[in-house]
């Protein structure tokens, strides 16, 4: 049985959220929100998985084909990462949190939350983006929106140096915690 850490992540279309004055944005129902990410994401979304077996062995995948860390650093995710969104130079870092050093919400707020970065959490399935809008111009800003989902005791398999998570749906795991969060990055 393994742990599996699933980091949704988004960048909002400010311009497009300012001119339709609603300014309550969730993670999931929004899609026409956020902008279309380059590769190898090529969605409004982006997923990166990490999948943690032991405290030496430990996949990771952004596509869906789960690679090993020992074949793969985490640098290499970071070079990834960056070719997504220019962003990421900076955001692989809490990325990294999140994933391989199992950083919770708090972690996050305490790490990244004067770095020229404003968090604001999401509250029932919503992230209030008024708040951003005291700190600077939103339009001339950007706002990331994540979503972690940690679950327990995932099953999978190994075969031909490819790592197979066994389940239909996330519904199918043992979710133990789950934190959405938005992220005011200055430009």
């Amino acid at each position: 049985m393994a742990k599996l850490v699933k980091v949704f992540f988004g960048l909002i279309d400010t311009k497009r959220v300012l001119k339709s004055g609603e300014l309550d944005r969730g993670f999931w129902g929004f899609e026409e929100d956020f902008v279309r990410l380059d590769n190898p994401i090529n969605w409004e979304h982006g997923v990166l998985q990490h999948l943690s077996i032991n405290d030496k062995e430990s996949w990771v995948t952004l596509t869906g084909n789960f690679r090993s860390i020992e074949d793969f650093s985490f640098t290499e995710i970071k070079i990834q990462l960056t070719k997504v969104h220019p962003h990421f130079k900076i955001l692989s870092d809490l990325i990294e949190l999140i994933t391989f050093k199992e950083g919770d919400l708090i972690d996050v707020i305490d790490e990244f939350q004067f770095q020229n970065m404003f968090i604001e959490e999401e509250i029932e399935g919503f992230i209030n983006l008024k708040s951003f809008e005291k700190l600077k111009s939103l339009k001339d800003n950007s706002i990331w929106v994540f979503e972690v989902l940690r679950y327990n005791d995932v099953n999978y398999f190994i075969e031909s140096n490819n790592l197979y998570p066994e389940y239909d749906s996330s519904d199918d795991l043992n979710l133990i915690e789950r934190f959405s969060f938005g992220l005011f990055v200055e430009n």
